[in-house]
């Protein structure tokens, strides 16, 4: 697809201070607006519907205004605007036209990556204020973005500037390199993100999978206005769709997402060992001899697991075509402080009933059993497949 790309530079209002740089957004915005209707106008173009703006922070209110201009002005609407973390100070608790609103386009998408609140350090906007708002993580807290600023100033080459700002902004910053990363599909990983009442719902698996007309699921980012329109039409122009999804530490970022449900044994022997603390790591694997393509290890639920115990919860991995085996570890954790963490006379263990995989993106599910119920060894791991069961 060919595209004219435009970029507007403001970097001379968008300076400090702040609130000047909240005022002379809505000028830029109303200059960008005519711009438009002008090169509509001379191209003979009909309407502004082709239009997409992307714009970062303020440059997301930004693009409200310019929605909102050519509405009032020429009685056109802009075909997409895309808002990457929309900054919060200023705009929240606030209405269209003061900020941006699902109004100001045919459709408008947002990604939210830094919505914790200002007071916390917080610079994007929690409210869902697109006809589909994606929160990455839950919108705050990236994967990668717990450096420490030697190690941000170490990546810029030794730049303090760039590494600071960085330390400062790294999860404002995702929002942009999460889109621009799917602009272009990967055959590998299909960035697919899910609908949820909340993020902890989400990764606790209970609205989990894509619903039996695929209406819970949209792809990630750039490709998803078709996908959404496809599916809704105009059914949701007025409410949000909230999506949420998983993303890895470092690029490429797009994971496959698995609901993972443990069931701890009850046998004699798992109650006389009784329960322990510490965590299950898995990988994924496409083969039943754990010879073949086999996924990035993930941890699951980090606590207390007790015989009887089922836990439930979605990790993101890499994306296994064909799921055929799952490769698990325990990991003990004991504490020197905790006298209870202690194992001086017997090994830390666990014993498991069976597991149960299901991949979101690949519409499959395992269920699989340790060889002969073979406890899980503190630090072992072991391939578990269906025919142990």
């Amino acid at each position: 697809m060919d595209c004219t790309v435009i970029v507007i530079d403001w970097h001379g209002g968008s300076s400090p201070p702040y609130t000047q740089a909240v005022a002379n957004i809505r000028l830029v915005g109303a200059v960008t607006a005519h711009l438009l209707h002008d090169i509509s106008a001379y191209t003979g173009s009909q309407g502004l519907s082709h239009v997409h703006l992307i714009g970062h922070s303020l440059g997301a209110h930004l693009s409200g205004y310019v929605g909102y201009t050519v509405q009032k002005m020429f009685n056109l609407t802009i075909g997409r605007i895309t808002a990457l973390d929309p900054a919060e100070p200023h705009f929240s608790k606030t209405e269209a036209p003061v900020r941006l609103d699902r109004s100001a386009a045919h459709y408008v998408d947002v990604i939210h990556t830094d919505a914790s609140q200002f007071i916390r350090g917080g610079l994007g906007m929690t409210e869902s204020i697109g006809h589909v708002d994606y929160y990455p993580n839950g919108g705050t807290n990236q994967p990668g973005c717990t450096k420490s600023v030697f190690q941000y100033v170490k990546e810029a080459n030794g730049s303090f500037f760039h590494g600071v700002k960085k330390y400062l902004s790294c999860n404002h910053i995702r929002s942009h390199e999460f889109f621009l990363e799917s602009i272009t599909p990967n055959p590998r990983c299909k960035f697919m993100t899910m609908s949820c009442s909340s993020y902890q719902d989400f990764t606790s698996g209970k609205c989990f999978g894509c619903g039996e007309n695929k209406e819970k699921c949209i792809p990630f980012g750039f490709h998803g206005r078709k996908y959404y329109e496809k599916m809704f039409g105009h059914k949701h122009r007025h409410t949000s769709k909230v999506q949420y999804l998983i993303t890895g530490e470092t690029s490429p970022f797009c994971r496959g997402h698995y609901r993972i449900i443990v069931q701890v044994s009850k046998t004699n022997e798992s109650q006389t060992h009784g329960g322990e603390i510490g965590q299950l790591i898995f990988r994924m694997h496409s083969t039943s001899d754990g010879k073949g393509f086999k996924s990035d290890p993930v941890g699951f639920f980090s606590g207390f697991h007790e015989p009887g115990g089922l836990y439930v919860g979605v990790v993101a991995t890499n994306e296994v075509s064909h799921l055929k085996a799952i490769e698990i570890e325990w990991k003990y954790n004991s504490s020197l402080f905790n006298p209870l963490t202690w194992r001086i006379l017997s090994t830390p263990k666990i014993y498991l009933k069976k597991v149960t995989v299901e991949s979101l993106e690949l519409d499959q599910r395992i269920t699989v059993c340790a060889k002969s119920q073979k406890p899980l060894i503190n630090g072992i791991p072991q391939l578990m497949i269906r025919s142990y069961c």
